[in-house]
């Protein structure tokens, strides 16, 4: 079936240097729903969606050895709530024959799948085309600019091949577009230049979630702390490193802050914070004084991982035992989008949003820092899905991007998201890198995401418009 061949295309064109497949794998989806009317397209789209987002969201079966069978429906919900998505956009192009419909809708629904509490951005087009020379568009246009063009151009290239000759021609723009705005500076000022080095732990899921490893762990960290090489201005470890706080434990603490005395800089290190009203995923900032002078506290956190959406609801319909069993305590979302000095700190999930990492420039923040932990899924592609979301922050916001994880992958983004080094997965390793500290805005960082989605709602629009007056002139 070609809607379920495209959709599986279209998954493969995220894996690295296969990001080229995007635009057959569109072309090939559009061709199938085109002109199968509203109901016919909205099952085609359902099949479509199921094929793709099972394979996208297949990471969560790593998640066996941790939550056991549960990690099955888990999957099987994700990818038939995704594929509701999907199942629109088949029945908007089965209905409408216009690709001015086809390319605004694609992306309306990219942005809605991503919007809320439940929303996530693993699967939208801009993680595909997160490398040069498509990502430094994000600068000017955000990451749905990406995914406009694309479908822009697959929606007009399956119009000129049903026999609309003139929509060949038109479907140059997209690459156009993609090209013109990646071209462009990113609006910002480079202000200074940071020898960084990027702690990849190397440590098991298992072992870090086991508070008997406390010591082998602290044995290794220091180990690691004691490798790395001045001069350096800044070391940036995964998100929690230990089992246990570390602001409860000052004898664990120490390491980490006789280790930026001895360097003379900075360091960000991830933990768990107890606190009088809630448990919180943090980083601190330990400064060369070996002082802990800042931290951030996540503020999206994951549904079904750090919180469990409509607890209330679940206990009511008697699954309550079962899933506290998998997640016995919410954690508490932070509240707060300072920098902490100048860096932009979020945590894991929330490189996935463009809206966070803009807030973050908004309050000055020099450089984007997201220390994480993927040890949960060994070496499954998602990891790279997760590295791509970093050149997409860096290149819409002008900034340098850190991704420090536990297991891979583990690197950096220059400020127009070219990749400045990374580390192979699993391994325990520092990566070193020279990076630029800018101010200033891009145009996204300044206008965000209204122009470019009211364009999407003025296409589609148009183009139903056009359809029933043309519709309406045969007759």
């Amino acid at each position: 079936m070609v809607a379920a061949g495209s959709a599986a295309l279209l998954w493969g064109a995220f894996y690295p240097g296969l990001s080229v497949l995007v635009w057959p794998a569109l072309g090939g989806l559009f061709w199938s729903l085109s002109g199968r009317g509203g109901s016919s397209g909205a099952k085609l789209g359902m099949v479509a969606g199921l094929t793709y987002f099972a394979l996208t969201f297949s990471s969560i079966l790593q998640l066996w050895n941790f939550v056991g069978a549960l990690a099955l429906p888990l999957w099987i919900l994700l990818a038939v709530y995704a594929a509701l998505y999907m199942a629109v956009f088949g029945a908007a192009v089965g209905r409408w024959r216009s690709p001015l419909v086809w390319a605004g809708a694609w992306m309306l629904l990219e942005v809605a799948r991503v919007a809320g509490p439940l929303g996530t951005a693993f699967g939208t087009l801009p993680g595909a085309l997160a490398v040069p020379p498509w990502v430094g568009a994000a600068a000017v246009g955000g990451p749905w600019l990406l995914s406009f063009a694309a479908s822009w151009t697959a929606g007009c290239a399956v119009a000129g091949w049903r026999g609309r000759r003139a929509w060949l021609l038109l479907a140059l723009l997209g690459p156009g577009i993609l090209f013109s705005a990646s071209g462009l500076a990113p609006h910002t000022e480079q202000v200074d230049t940071l020898r960084v080095a990027i702690v990849q732990t190397g440590v098991t899921q298992e072992d870090r979630l086991d508070a008997g490893q406390v010591p082998q762990l602290m044995d290794h960290y220091r180990s690691l702390l004691g490798e790395i090489e001045q001069p350096v201005d800044l070391v940036v470890f995964p998100e929690t490193v230990l089992p246990v706080p570390l602001p409860d434990r000052p004898e664990l603490m120490e390491a980490f802050q006789q280790a930026a005395q001895r360097l003379d800089a900075d360091l960000l290190v991830g933990t768990g914070d107890r606190r009088d009203d809630g448990v919180y995923n943090s980083t601190l900032l330990v400064s060369p004084e070996g002082e802990v002078v800042g931290s951030y506290d996540k503020m999206h956190l994951v549904p079904f991982g750090e919180y469990l959406p409509a607890r209330g609801l679940w206990e009511a319909v008697g699954l309550g035992p079962l899933l506290r069993d998998l997640l016995p305590h919410d954690l508490a979302p932070g509240g707060s989008d300072e920098p902490i000095g100048a860096y932009g700190v979020r945590i894991c999930f929330e490189s996935q949003f463009p809206k966070l990492a803009r807030r973050s420039v908004a309050h000055e923040a020099e450089l984007l820092v997201v220390p994480t932990n993927d040890a949960w899924f060994g070496r499954d592609r998602l990891l790279w899905d997760h590295f791509a979301f970093g050149a997409l922050r860096a290149a819409e916001q002008g900034r340098a991007f850190i991704h420090a994880t536990t297991t891979g992958w583990s690197g950096a983004f220059d400020p127009r998201g070219r990749l400045a080094g990374d580390l192979p997965l699993l391994e325990p390793d520092v990566l070193y890198v020279q990076l630029p500290l800018h101010r200033g805005r891009t145009p996204y960082a300044v206008v965000g995401d209204w122009p470019v989605l009211a364009l999407a709602a003025v296409l589609v629009a148009g183009g139903i418009a056009w359809e029933r007056r043309y519709t309406r002139s045969q007759f």
